[in-house]
């Protein structure tokens, strides 16, 4: 069972005290406050990575819920208004403002090359993607084993698109099946 948060060091940098709690996975993926369920998974966090962290959240819940293939999923819905509002605030003024200049029209063409169309696209932020995976893996870690994850260890997010320029298609495509088999 992990200590208490006044004296657990942060989760993330290990050097200070955890005054805070951060949820992992972030809370705003679960929509409104009155939707989101009881029991949601909290770590000690220092004050400085809270902080850091709210922002790379509000990344993760924007790129999960533009993204073509779940756009339209009952739950990434319920985070459209919650977005828009969160986009409002003039404190998320430069991170709205990053956001749409990164949108560009980008042609879509089928495997086998045919152009079917022009759709609006966003250029991905993998290493802020990546910190993000990083801090959601070590506050699992906690969690689960009540301890932080060793600073001497290393976590390792891989996405799909650098995989599938590296291996050829068929072995890519057993490797994607393979992880839809586990969902």
């Amino acid at each position: 069972m992990p200590t208490s948060t006044k004296t657990a060091l942060c989760v993330f940098c290990q050097r200070k005290v955890g005054t805070t709690r951060d949820h992992i996975p972030p809370k705003c993926l679960y929509g409104e406050k009155g939707s989101r369920p009881s029991g949601l998974i909290t770590v000690p966090a220092c004050q400085g990575c809270n902080m850091k962290a709210s922002g790379d959240d509000e990344y993760l819940r924007l790129t999960l819920a533009v993204n073509g293939e779940v756009a339209h999923h009952p739950t990434v819905e319920q985070l459209h208004s919650p977005i828009l509002r969160s986009l409002k605030r003039p404190e998320a003024r430069r991170f709205a403002e990053s956001f749409w200049s990164s949108v560009l029209d980008v042609d879509i063409i089928t495997p086998g090359g045919i152009f079917l169309t022009k759709a609006p696209a966003f250029a991905l932020n993998t290493a802020r993607l990546q910190q993000i995976i990083h801090k959601i893996i070590r506050g699992l870690f906690y969690h689960e084993m009540g301890k932080p994850l060793p600073s001497s260890h290393q976590v390792a997010a891989i996405f799909a698109n650098s995989v599938r320029l590296r291996v050829p298609q068929h072995e890519f495509d057993q490797w994607i099946n393979s992880i839809r088999s586990l969902m």
